[in-house]
């Protein structure tokens, strides 16, 4: 349920806006995206993508309960995260946590002790997390419990038994947007490669040098941060977007957004593709020990998940942005929302193709400046995956790795 001080805040804009159309004040203008992205400015925002991804992740909630969107948001301290998610507060159907304790969904405690079960109050709504280092940092039995609740839920049907409460069942469908720095979900990775298909995850990119230099600037220039407009113009658009959505509406897509849209699902499914090793230890003809890592199991999702994820999503981009059709915009968004749906380890490889389309390991290395048997164990598990191929180089030296030709493009963003 919302909060007292929410519904008024919802009331009094909604007094702001004659006949159901979002207004600024004293005007009969629409609040559009740029309105939103000329408000986020104002606390120091640059970055449109993030937002205009939240903003499709939230009007998503609205669009049919099956492939419901979930997204970690993925930055480093400080970079706006929590800022950002902050913005959606008085937004309608929002239900915002910062953590959860165990078993948050359904509880296995005596119903005479009057359980509250989480399911049923976010069902319908879009669940945000605020940070989940928190639950990340909790014991591996508790995190491990969260993950295969959430890969249960996920498909709109979760039954529990306990000796105290017997079985509860709930059907319950939501969007979600998570938040979480690099460090604490790459502690967590092994859990959240349990979650397969159902998350898909945006990096947030560091701050160029002349964006930091902006905001220490800022600080300096003792204005304050005008959180609180902000706020207002986000929570008016997610009214306008809700009122305006129409189901039997449809966004377009031209043949070759399709064509790219089929070349990312294949990649985020590879990708984020599960890979066990066995260390092969052997004599070379030195008679040196050797030690090298060969696949023994993998295990590949089918990219139709994904692809309806990422449809869904390119979808609600183009609402937002107003548009009709998917365009460059919305593209260049599922690029990067592709580029991060994966274990950041194969993502921080994969950057050496943004320059070259063949490289050896060791000039791969040494471009990303990271050790060679790192490098070369990940090449090859993206080889093992199907994202490179490798032959031999010239003179049959070194071995050399090439993308896929219709991942040459993603990778490269040409």
């Amino acid at each position: 349920m919302l909060a007292f001080d929410v519904k008024t805040t919802i009331a009094k804009i909604r007094n702001d806006m004659p006949n159901g159309v979002h207004v600024h004040t004293g005007t009969q203008t629409p609040v559009t995206i740029d309105d939103v992205l000329d408000a986020i400015q104002t606390i120091g925002e640059t970055r449109t993508y993030v937002i205009k991804t939240l903003m499709a992740i939230y009007v998503s909630t609205f669009l049919g309960k099956s492939d419901p969107l979930w997204l970690m948001l993925v930055g480093n301290p400080s970079s706006n995260k929590t800022t950002l998610v902050d913005l959606f507060q008085d937004a309608e159907d929002v239900y915002r946590l910062d953590t959860m304790t165990a078993n948050p969904f359904s509880s296995g405690q005596r119903a005479k002790e009057k359980p509250v079960d989480l399911l049923p109050l976010i069902d319908g709504k879009c669940f945000m997390i605020k940070e989940y280092g928190t639950i990340f940092g909790r014991s591996d039995e508790m995190v491990k419990q969260l993950i295969s609740d959430l890969v249960a839920i996920y498909d709109g049907e979760y039954a529990k038994h306990s000796p105290t409460r017997g079985t509860v069942r709930y059907k319950a469908s939501f969007s979600h947007i998570g938040c979480v720095t690099p460090m604490a979900l790459n502690k967590r990775q092994r859990y959240m490669d349990a979650v397969g298909a159902r998350f898909l995850f945006l990096r947030i990119q560091p701050y160029s040098t002349e964006e930091k230099c902006q905001g220490i600037a800022r600080i300096w220039s003792n204005k304050s941060m005008d959180k609180k407009t902000a706020r207002d113009v986000v929570t008016k658009f997610c009214l306008q977007l809700k009122e305006k959505i129409d189901t039997s509406a449809s966004i377009t897509f031209t043949d070759e957004s399709q064509s790219k849209l089929n070349n990312y699902a294949y990649l985020i499914a590879r990708a984020r593709g599960i890979v066990i090793t066995d260390k092969i230890t052997f004599k070379n003809e030195e008679g040196d020990i050797q030690t090298h890592y060969e696949p023994s199991e993998i295990q590949i999702e089918e990219p139709f998940r994904a692809l309806k994820q990422i449809k869904k999503l390119a979808g609600c981009l183009a609402m937002v942005n107003g548009n009709k059709q998917i365009g460059k915009d919305e593209i260049e968004i599922i690029r990067m929302v592709t580029l991060s749906s994966m274990p950041v380890r194969r993502a921080d490889v994969l950057r050496v193709f943004e320059k070259q389309t063949e490289v050896t390991a060791k000039q791969a290395a040494e471009f990303l400046k990271k050790n060679y048997k790192t490098v070369k164990r990940n090449f090859d598990e993206l080889v093992a995956i199907g994202v490179l191929s490798k032959s031999k180089g010239l003179n049959d030296l070194a071995q050399v790795y090439t993308p896929y030709p219709k991942f040459l493009e993603i990778l490269t963003n040409s």
